[in-house]
């Protein structure tokens, strides 16, 4: 008896399930994995979308340098931090 236990509204054992039940398990997570790649995608280029709004602010003042060092930052974090929860993962492992 398998100790692993599918997600709610998953069929513990995937050989009891049709094919075309398979192949729409498939392709739904077909879908919710490009969702996210997008999602991992577009998060970094926020900053750079935002900067002609942040330039404009006439109460923020910032300058094409001050902007510029705020996007490296940005990006040298998010460098880092994914760098670290990468090497996490892998410690810590599927099972927890």
């Amino acid at each position: 008896m398998s100790n692993t236990s599918a997600p709610i509204g998953l069929p513990t054992n995937l050989s009891d399930t049709s094919a075309s039940q398979r192949a729409s398990y498939a392709y739904f997570a077909l879908v919710v994995l490009t969702l996210l790649n997008l999602l991992n995608y577009v998060d970094r280029f926020i900053f750079a979308a935002l900067i002609p709004y942040l330039k404009d602010d006439p109460s923020a003042h910032y300058t094409d340098a001050q902007l510029g060092w705020i996007g490296s930052a940005f990006t040298y974090v998010y460098l880092f931090v994914r760098r670290f929860s990468v090497i996490w993962a892998t410690v810590i492992g599927a099972g927890g």
